[in-house]
């Protein structure tokens, strides 16, 4: 377990995360778990765009 957390560590740390919509803009939506989505989009269900970029 913790080579895995150590490879998953090493993997992270060389991309940037952002999100690709405002904040506003992003509902939870609750069924058994809690679950992002964008209010704008409501027909796309769960969903939580995310722009990633390796950071050099």
């Amino acid at each position: 377990m913790n080579r895995m957390k150590a490879l998953l560590f090493a993997l992270v740390r060389n991309f940037e995360f952002k999100l690709n919509v405002p904040l506003d803009d992003l509902d939870q939506k609750t069924t058994i778990v809690a679950r992002p989505s964008v209010k704008s989009q409501p027909q796309m269900g769960s969903q939580l765009p995310m722009l990633i970029k390796r950071i050099k």
